[in-house]
Formats: structure tokens, C-alpha cells, sequence
């Protein structure tokens, strides 16, 4: 029998049982697409629901993009397609922050060295952490290697600090100890496309084999040959999820030898949450039909075409040649287009062409840019925006200002900035609304509203960036009319039907919000939405 309990931490969207009509509190974890109040009732349907019970996709395979999954059956905006326990999770491959290897715990103020293999932890009670555990057994074989590296062939010692961790050796050691834990999540892993070939070309052998099959070598594990350890992270570098559990000091690495299976497309129909115990559900946030592909993008919305391609070859080592890829004007989001001096925006004749002779043109007055300066100019903006802090609110106010005489008002990186400024007005510190200018309080409500426009072109349905945008909206809208009524320029009337519209958009993220499961940093806001729901239905009633 396919069961699934409804535990507290997945996601809170009412389902009816199927038996009785009763609030369910558990699904069937084959098809998803029945619910049950109790083991009672699901064992009681389960002779008649048996049949017809199968997974909600299958896998599919060609050519050109390997294994896809595809659906079987027609999907509606929620239903759950899949949910996976990772094989594997641990610190990016790419040197991470200080974290505990146990609970993930950021080591930047107070830290503890295992007793047993030195290992970075927060304290020593995570030297018992499940996550921890099982790798302490191999690296206790040479506690000093996590803190060791080599030059020119010989082997340095660091001093025993979390910041001196080698953490880029934590993914392959858990990764090879599946095979005594869990074989088939094993072989689920190896199973995984590595590109081993694309990664010779492009160098990155070289940098595993300095950077990370020394390090492991240095803990005897038997499997840890150099073949298996190129693979493995070959195999990490091109399928990991990033998850950021709540308290956790950087962004881990997951894999999810299922969710893998999943086609790229940077317009992507379905939505992903993450729980803090690394579960994860995949959920329709379009409606999809039988037989179509079921699509997750490995790209950041709010990239240009250019940068999303650039970073998908270099790092999953594919050419995206999706629905917005192939448009210049990205669905007409204009999200990499520029502004001409004519007023017209100029966007790419091709935006898969970057060769020599390949040109961007204004769709006024036909003047034209070289593509390849255009790339230039896409990697220096993003260069000076990764390089500014999120609650550096001067520092992108001033990257505002600067590029918004050139960039479309939609274009990515202003988008990315104004997404940040419309989370930053009203709650970094020196602008908390108590500090908040007029003036800025209305730019986080037009902010709001910019990200909203572009995020519904771009991320259709039920997106979770939609429901956190609309609950900063919903903040900034009350914020404004509380202010307009202290100051009597709205009578009553004014400000309940202010109160009335702003609440639309806090019971809409309400919605949104609720597929997150509890025990996530969106599902504890979206816990804490609910209680402002219960608390502003009051407050307007009060106003009748």
C-alpha cells in the first residue's frame, strides 16, 4: 500500500477523504492523488483504488535530451508530482561557508571541533547528529586531513579552524558511504549523468583533481579511486538541487535521483519546496497536460538570456534553447532588452547567436549593438550586483540609478534589485517603517507591483516569489493607508476600502504560500500569514 502521512511539516493545503469526505490528514505516496483521514480508510479503498494507482509521470528518453519525465495524466495548479527524500546532502562542492556538519549551522561566531575526528560542528551535541554520525567513523581515520592541503605535491597542514575546512571533500565522502547505507540510493546516484567528457574540455577534471581527490584519498575508503571520485562530482555538479534550510549558514547541495529526471526549461511549470529534513515535493504550478514534459529550470527568473545560457553550459553543460530563450523579448517581459536613445527598446535578432557577426537591433529606429559587447556589458552588471550585500539598500539604490537610463524597466538586473529593495524598505535596519520616508514607502509599493507584473510572465501559476512579493505588497498598501489616515487625507469610507484592496493581495499569498511545508523558512511565514489573515478579517469587520 502507497501511504504517506500527512505529517505537520509538509505542505497545508486541505484535501478531502476520499472515503468519508473527513478532513485527510494523509495521501496515497504513489499517485497523489487520492486523500485519506486515517490508516482505516485508506486500507479500506485501497482493493478499489489499487488499479488505478500510478505516479503521476513517467520517464522517457531521447536522443537529444537524454531522460525527461512527462506526464500521465493531466495535472492541475498544486497537485503534488513527486516527493523525494535526498540521496545526499552537504556543503557545495564550490568552497562553502563555515557550517556545521551536522545541523548546517553557520561557525562564523562560536564553533567545536568533534572530539572523535575534529570535524567542524556548532556544538558538541551535533557530534551525535544523524548527518554527521556515519561520516565521523571514516573521518576519524585522519582527523588532520580535513584541515591539510597540497602544493606542489606535498601536503600542508592548516591550522584546525572551521574556516580552514576542507568542505569541498564532505559531498564525495557521503556519497561513497551510500553504498553501505542505502544501495539502492547508491545506485540511483551513479546512475546520474556525469559529463565527463564536456568537464575534461572545460578543465574542471583538473580542479577535482587537485582541489578535492587528494583530500579524500587521505581517508582509505576503498572506493575512492580517481574514476569514481571525477564521476561523482561530475554527477554533482550537473544534477544538485540548493536548498537553504532555515538556520543553515550557506546554501547545501541535494541530490534527488528522481527529481534529476526532470527536463530544463527557464520557463519552468512546475514549483519546488524544500523542508528543513531535505524532502522534497515537486508541484504543478501551471496546469500541464497528459504527454507533456514536466519542466524545472536549473536559472535564476531574473537573469538575462545570456547569462542564463552562459551558466547552464559552463555549469550543467547543455545549450537552453527553451519557449524564452529563443524570443528576443523574453515573452515579452523585455527582461534583457535596452533602452535606445531613440526610446526604443533594442533587443537580439537571435538571442542564441553569440558569434562575431551577431547584432541586437532597436525596434524603432533600427540602430544596432554587437552582441558579444551587449554579453560584455550583461556580465559587468552582474558582476557589480552580485558584489553589492541584499541590506546594502544605498548600494542598490545607487545601481538603480545608474543603470535604469540604459535598461529596460523590466530588465533583469533592475528587476533583481528592485525584488530586494521592495523586501529592504520597511525592514533593514535604518528602513523599518517607523524610519521609512514617504517617498520610499511608495517605491516599495511600486516595486512590489514592478516584480508582480514580471513575475507573472515569467513564472506563471502558483509562484512562490508571487506570494512573497504580494505579502510585502500587502505590508507596504496597510503601511501606507494607516499613514494617509493618521494624516487625514482618507476618511473612513477611503480607508477601509484601502484596508479591503490590500487584503486581497495578503489572502492571495496566503494561498500561494501554503504549499510550503511547515518546517521551511517560507512554511514558518506562511504560518505566520495565516495569523495576520485571522487578525486583519477582524480588524475589517470591526470597520463595518
Amino acid at each position: 500500500i502507497h501511504f504517506y502521512k500527512r505529517y505537520r511539516r509538509e505542505m497545508r493545503v486541505t484535501a478531502s477523504c476520499k472515503v468519508c469526505a473527513g478532513e485527510a490528514l494523509s495521501r496515497c505516496s504513489g499517485c497523489f492523488s487520492v486523500a485519506y483521514c486515517g490508516t482505516e480508510h485508506q486500507k479500506s479503498d485501497w482493493p478499489g483504488h489499487k488499479p488505478g494507482c500510478s505516479k503521476p509521470y513517467t520517464v522517457k528518453e531521447n536522443d537529444k535530451v537524454g531522460r525527461y519525465m512527462v506526464a500521465t495524466r493531466n495535472l492541475s495548479p498544486g497537485d503534488i508530482i513527486l516527493r523525494e527524500k535526498a540521496a545526499v546532502v552537504g556543503p557545495s562542492l564550490e568552497q562553502s561557508k563555515p557550517i556545521c556538519l551536522g545541523c548546517s549551522a553557520s561557525l562564523m561566531k562560536t564553533w567545536h571541533l568533534c572530539s572523535t575526528c575534529q570535524a567542524p560542528l556548532c556544538s558538541k551535541n551535533c557530534e551525535k547528529h544523524p548527518a554527521h554520525v556515519d561520516e565521523c567513523q571514516i573521518l576519524k581515520k585522519n582527523s588532520g586531513a580535513m584541515y591539510t592541503y597540497f602544493q606542489n605535491g606535498t601536503l600542508q597542514k592548516k591550522k584546525p579552524h572551521p574556516e580552514n575546512a576542507n568542505y569541498q571533500a564532505i559531498l564525495p565522502v557521503r556519497a561513497l558511504l551510500l553504498k553501505k547505507l542505502d544501495i539502492k540510493k547508491y545506485k540511483a546516484l551513479l546512475a546520474l549523468q556525469s559529463h565527463r567528457t564536456e568537464r575534461e574540455e572545460m578543465g574542471k577534471t583538473e580542479i577535482v583533481k587537485e582541489k578535492v581527490i587528494p583530500i579524500v584519498q587521505l581517508y582509505k575508503i576503498q572506493e575512492a579511486h580517481e574514476d569514481m571520485l571525477q564521476n561523482l562530482c561530475g554527477i554533482f555538479d550537473t544534477n544538485c538541487f540548493e536548498l537553504c534550510p532555515s538556520g543553515a549558514g550557506d546554501t547545501l547541495s541535494g541530490i534527488f535521483p528522481s527529481a534529476a529526471m526532470m527536463m530544463h526549461s527557464c520557463y519552468k511549470n512546475t514549483r519546488l519546496t524544500f523542508s528543513d529534513d531535505h524532502v522534497l515535493t515537486i508541484i504543478a504550478r501551471s496546469k500541464i497536460k497528459k504527454g507533456d514534459a514536466i519542466y524545472h529550470t536549473y536559472a535564476r527568473t531574473f537573469n538575462t538570456t545570456t547569462i542564463r545560457r552562459i551558466g547552464l553550459f559552463s555549469g550543467k553543460h547543455f545549450g537552453c534553447e527553451c519557449v524564452r530563450c529563443k524570443d528576443p523579448t523574453e515573452l515579452k517581459s523585455f527582461a534583457s532588452a535596452l533602452l535606445c536613445r531613440c526610446g526604443g527598446n533594442i533587443i537580439p535578432n537571435d538571442p542564441l547567436d553569440l558569434t562575431q557577426d551577431a547584432v541586437w537591433k532597436c525596434q524603432e529606429c533600427s540602430s544596432t549593438l554587437p552582441s558579444l559587447q551587449v554579453a560584455g556589458q550583461e556580465r559587468d552588471q552582474m558582476m557589480a550586483l552580485n558584489n553589492i550585500q541584499r541590506d546594502d539598500i544605498r548600494g542598490l539604490e545607487d545601481f538603480l540609478s545608474r543603470h535604469k537610463k540604459h535598461l529596460h524597466p523590466n530588465h533583469a538586473s533592475l528587476i533583481e534589485v528592485k525584488k530586494s529593495l521592495s523586501v529592504g524598505y520597511g525592514r533593514f535596519q535604518g528602513y523599518t517603517f517607523d524610519k521609512l520616508s514617504m517617498e520610499k514607502l511608495k517605491k516599495k509599493i511600486g516595486y512590489c507591483k514592478e516584480v508582480l507584473d514580471c513575475v507573472t510572465i515569467l513564472e506563471p501559476g502558483i509562484s512562490t516569489q508571487k506570494g512573497l512579493t504580494l505579502y510585502e505588497l500587502w505590508m507596504g498598501e496597510v503601511e501606507l493607508a494607516e499613514r494617509m489616515k493618521s494624516e487625514e487625507t482618507l476618511n473612513q469610507d477611503e480607508y477601509k476600502e484601502a484596508l479591503t484592496n490590500a487584503f486581497k493581495y495578503l489572502e492571495e499569498s496566503a494561498q500561494i504560500l501554503r504549499y510550503e511545508p511547515e518546517n521551511s523558512i517560507h512554511g514558518r511565514l506562511s504560518l505566520d500569514i495565516d495569523v495576520k489573515l485571522l487578525a486583519e478579517k477582524l480588524k475589517l469587520s470591526k470597520l463595518n
